[in-house]
């Protein structure tokens, strides 16, 4: 990690000719300030923090539905897998356009539940992470594989990631 130190970069606009070194990268960020903590057992966490360096208008919302079910067997865990692998799947188009606007979204299932992950400019971001919550909810429908061959392929797929 010795030659870090000799590493010098391109000056900065507005910084005359000194070049930076990657100590002067690694200078340290401010955390986010917390607006609402609802202790251990509450509902929220909402954690604050403006954008000083780039001055863009985005936001990320991280949601984390908090269940025991998820990996309560293994059964339980593959069929979670799967949901979660037929999210992405089928919202994949939608989230393309959605990318190329700035706007992206994440469905996880980890050990504690599903976490739902939004980010992008926030004056689309609401009617953006609307239209997948509800996707993935209430038109489960259109989500779940909809025969035994659509199912068959997608448990394929998944034991050979495995």
């Amino acid at each position: 990690m010795k030659f870090l130190n000799r590493v010098k970069y391109p000056p900065e606009p507005g910084n005359g000719s000194r070049p930076r070194t990657f100590e002067d990268r690694m200078a340290s960020i401010t955390p986010p300030t917390i607006i609402r903590d609802d202790g251990a057992d509450g509902r929220w966490t909402v954690f604050y923090k403006p954008d000083n360096k780039f001055g863009q208008p985005k936001a990320f919302v991280i949601f984390q539905l908090l269940t025991k079910e998820v990996f309560s067997s293994a059964k339980s865990a593959s069929l979670s897998n799967m949901y979660e692998f037929c999210v992405t799947d089928k919202l994949q188009e939608y989230a393309y356009d959605a990318g190329l606007a700035g706007l992206t979204y994440d469905v996880r299932v980890v050990p504690r539940g599903v976490r739902l992950t939004f980010g992008g400019y926030n004056d689309k971001l609401q009617k953006f992470a609307s239209y997948v919550s509800k996707k993935i909810s209430a038109d489960m429908k259109d989500i779940l594989p909809k025969d035994d061959a659509e199912f068959e392929r997608y448990k394929d797929i998944l034991m050979r990631s495995f």
